[in-house]
């Protein structure tokens, strides 16, 4: 048990010094190129950070076994909309400006309606994949149109700028530990749970999508707080959106994803929390603050989804 918690302790310390690293790393970037943090906080970290989604869904969609791969998807997805979003809002309130809205979040809620019709009709084979992978390459390309007027975060202190070969460096080495770290928190989460009698059941429910997002909690908290609003908001979103159309399509190219039945509710589910924080988001001319109490109404929600996700089984 001590190794346990030992093991725990160090893979959660190298993951936030990860976290900062990459943040610093990314921070210099976005300066030196005059692009937005959001856009970094989309492509860098929103990508980086869903490696472990996709290993897991990947692997398990090959190995037969598409529910795994499914729930892993979504249920990341939720918590990371819900969860994250309200937990970075809660520690510093997220500026939320309109472009962001209209390129991520738009585009959040228009992907989930894409992905739920696929998972209405239960299967998603290999030309869909391609659809998805063809979309996911026009929102890249399109995000690369918008970095071009999208210069001006509004943030609070100038980064340390450095070299670019060290700034990348410093993003590698970062996302390294936020891996490295997250792979040994759920691995120590998960000794802890076997160790306490918790069923193998609410270990996956818990531990693989919510283990998974780890690193993305983190680096959004951590962004927050250091007051780098775009990198905070633009990691779930880039997140969110490469798991749908990447870590599903590419799967799908391989081996067709059967979409259990009983999952049709979770992605009404992540559909209804997209449009509702879009439209929430609307208001305001030219940025939204989400407040803490916004923050702490989208925790309220996903607590609600748990709850329910448990006592369904």
């Amino acid at each position: 048990m001590f190794l346990t918690i030992t093991i725990f302790l160090v893979g959660f310390y190298i993951l936030v010094k990860g976290a900062e690293i990459l943040i610093e790393g990314a921070s210099s970037i976005a300066y030196k190129f005059g692009i937005s943090t959001f856009i970094i906080g989309i492509t860098i970290a929103g990508i980086g950070t869903s490696l472990p989604e996709f290993g897991i869904a990947f692997l398990a969609n090959l190995a037969g076994e598409a529910g795994i791969a499914v729930s892993t998807v979504i249920g990341s997805n939720i918590f990371d909309l819900l969860f994250v979003l309200g937990a970075a809002a809660m520690l510093v309130p997220l500026v939320m400006r309109q472009e962001w809205i209209k390129s991520g979040l738009a585009w959040n809620m228009a992907v989930a309606l894409l992905v739920g019709l696929f998972a209405y009709f239960g299967t998603l084979n290999w030309f869909g994949g391609l659809i998805m992978i063809s979309i996911f390459a026009f929102w890249i390309y399109k995000l690369s149109e918008d970095a071009k007027v999208m210069n001006n975060d509004k943030e609070t202190e100038r980064p340390r700028v450095n070299k670019l070969s060290f700034s990348l460096g410093m993003v590698v080495v970062g996302m390294a530990g936020i891996l490295l770290g997250s792979r040994w928190v759920v691995d120590g989460a998960v000794e802890f749970a076997q160790a306490l009698g918790i069923s193998q059941a609410l270990i996956g429910l818990t531990i693989i999508s919510i283990g998974t997002s780890i690193d993305e909690l983190v680096i959004s908290m951590v962004a927050a707080f250091r007051q780098k609003m775009g990198l905070a908001v633009g990691n779930i979103i880039g997140s969110t959106i490469f798991n749908f159309l990447m870590v599903f399509g590419l799967s799908a190219v391989v081996a067709p994803i059967i979409f259990p039945r009983e999952l049709l509710f979770d992605f009404a589910f992540f559909a209804f929390s997209s449009a509702l924080l879009y439209f929430l988001m609307r208001r305001g001319k030219e940025e939204h603050i989400l407040s803490r109490l916004e923050g702490l109404s989208l925790i309220f929600l996903y607590f609600l989804y748990f709850i329910y996700a448990i006592i369904r089984g």
